[in-house]
């Protein structure tokens, strides 16, 4: 135990003094001081601990439901992707047919992709024609060189450097009939422009009736094969 003595204030009469004396005393034992501080620091560290615990129970306690809300949905996709599996089979007809219209498609393109689009060809020719006021009487070609060169002829033949830089692949042959023989000469001309057709030539001029009666001959490109499969147009309207 402690005991400290306080100055006397110069301001304290005598009388004062003697009735109240300025002394101050600890009378608690350092060790209950010590104890009392122990049992302080212990409670905070309690709370400390009781507080990290609280927070360790809830995040575990969110883990745990995380863990349920995945586990439930994978659950559902499960029964789901069952079930439009089972609805499936309600449709296998379906599939099978679009399965082989598929592969009908696909051999259509390699069988046709050779395949003349003569339709086209003539409109092309009528359509020059129009243009050059020519009146188309006939009409003929052939395909003997489907698979020839840039350069080859009518036959396989190496033919003279083609107007095109497309594959020749047969020929054709146009009759007809234009006033006057500017009029065939614009027709040969409209003929070369098409990319479908190279190395258009007049064969025969005759006149007749005031007419002038004509032939010509030109070969067929490789423009003009196929469209009608394939995924790109090469010929044909």
């Amino acid at each position: 135990m402690a005991t400290t003595l306080k100055p006397l204030d110069p301001a304290t009469t005598p009388q004062h003094a003697l009735r109240l004396l300025p002394i101050t005393a600890k009378l608690l034992p350092p060790e209950i001081l010590a104890a009392r501080r122990a049992r302080v620091v212990r409670s905070r560290v309690i709370a400390g601990l009781v507080a990290v615990a609280l927070l360790l129970g809830g995040y575990y306690a969110f883990a745990l439901y995380q863990v349920q809300e995945a586990r439930d949905s994978y659950e559902a996709a499960v029964a789901e992707q069952a079930a439009l599996t089972a609805q499936q089979k309600d449709y296998n007809e379906v599939v099978q047919t679009q399965a082989q219209s598929t592969a009908i498609s696909s051999r259509l393109k390699v069988l046709l992709a050779d395949d003349m689009r003569w339709a086209g060809l003539l409109g092309d020719l009528r359509g020059a024609a129009a243009t050059a006021g020519i009146t188309v009487t006939g009409v003929s070609g052939s395909l003997p060189n489907a698979e020839g060169g840039a350069n080859a002829g009518a036959n396989g033949q190496t033919a003279l450097p083609s107007t095109s830089t497309s594959a020749v692949v047969g020929t054709m042959t146009i009759t007809g009939a234009g006033a006057t023989k500017d009029a065939v000469a614009r027709y040969i001309d409209e003929l070369a422009e098409i990319d479908k057709f190279a190395n258009p030539y007049l064969t025969s001029v005759t006149t007749e009736d005031k007419r002038v009666q004509f032939s010509a001959q030109l070969d067929i490109t490789k423009k003009a094969l196929g469209g009608r499969f394939t995924a790109t147009t090469n010929g044909g309207k």
